[in-house]
């Protein structure tokens, strides 16, 4: 699919199959989705969102710049195989986050914020990331990497012993508490705010 909107006043818009984004824009103005457990996955060098609404989406390619306008929500899983620059808006995780890509940079903002628990499994950089859920745990079944920012604004956080890294040349932590906490760049600037708590090692 390229070049696609959805701005429906009324009746559902149906998935019966999964689909692929190669390139183009992806536009949600309006209307219900039924989405049948199926994930939209993008496979393209460039392409942008505009407020999406998925229930699974994949973003799985190691040259994608991804352009985000407003808010894309995600309500299942949002799986971060590959890419490179997420610019604009955020990436709105309402369920589990799945991320194996090694590095991403942008003005983009990765949210946690379901009110399920979610689970975040990551061998990968989760970016620029923000904490807001209002109820639910949010379960780190990995350590992650930071590059860009962290954010904690509500919700409960289980450990599971693991640690966050950040190991970017620039990098911000605004409120929080890990479990573990590592500063991995010895040329790093890193701007704290809001008395983060490190509750094991530093």
């Amino acid at each position: 699919a390229n070049n696609f909107e959805i701005n429906k006043i009324s009746g559902n818009l149906i998935f019966n199959s999964s689909l692929v984004i190669n390139g183009g824009i992806w536009t949600y103005t309006a209307g219900n989705i039924v989405w049948n457990n199926n994930t939209v996955t993008c496979n393209a060098t460039t392409a942008t969102i505009n407020n999406g609404r998925f229930y699974q989406l994949i973003l799985n390619n190691s040259a994608l710049v991804l352009t985000l306008s407003g808010n894309t929500i995600v309500t299942n899983t949002l799986t971060l195989s590959a890419l490179v620059t997420v610019d604009g808006g955020t990436l709105d995780a309402k369920g589990d986050i799945v991320n194996t890509d090694v590095a991403w940079n942008g003005t983009g903002k990765l949210i946690a914020s379901g009110t399920v628990d979610q689970n975040i499994t990551s061998v990968g950089d989760l970016g620029n990331f923000e904490i807001n859920k209002i109820s639910g745990n949010l379960n780190f079944n990995a350590g992650v990497s930071i590059s860009q920012g962290w954010k904690y604004i509500a919700g409960n956080i289980v450990w599971n012993n693991n640690s966050v890294t950040f190991n970017g040349a620039t990098g911000s932590i605004d409120n929080g508490e890990f479990y573990n906490l590592l500063i991995n760049n010895a040329t790093m600037v890193l701007t704290i705010l809001n008395n983060p708590i490190v509750g094991n090692t530093l």
